[in-house]
């Protein structure tokens, strides 16, 4: 039936929760990181984890390829702004991008844990 059709074609977006501005939506399988997110460096305080820098050097490598793939562009030291979408396979990458800090990317963007619980 027609409606079926409007409902897989609909597009869902899920905003970050407060003070963070940013968007993901669902495709294909993919969580995509809108343009127009701003995406931040992860914080200078993450290096001294117990995971011996990992998650610091994992995020600053994905953070400063977006602004050398011309994806992103740099507002300030430790901040961009997405130019482009990006494509992610689990919601805590881009959810980690867009705070700088370990997210579970579930919970990060609103409405997305109640739409995964609907679905099981």
């Amino acid at each position: 039936t027609p409606i079926e059709i409007e409902a897989d074609n609909e597009i869902e977006v899920f905003v970050a929760k407060l003070p963070y501005e940013a968007s993901i939506r669902l495709a294909d399988g993919k969580f995509v990181l809108q343009a127009n997110s701003i995406i931040y460096a992860p914080l200078e305080h993450t290096k001294d984890w117990s995971d011996g820098g990992t998650f610091y050097n994992r995020n600053l490598r994905r953070y400063e390829q977006l602004i050398d793939s011309n994806k992103a562009i740099k507002l300030d030291e430790g901040s961009a702004k997405l130019i482009a979408d990006v494509e992610f396979n689990s919601p805590s990458m881009p959810a980690e991008l867009c705070s700088g800090r370990a997210q579970n990317g579930w919970m990060f963007w609103d409405g997305l844990n109640e739409k995964r619980n609907k679905e099981k």
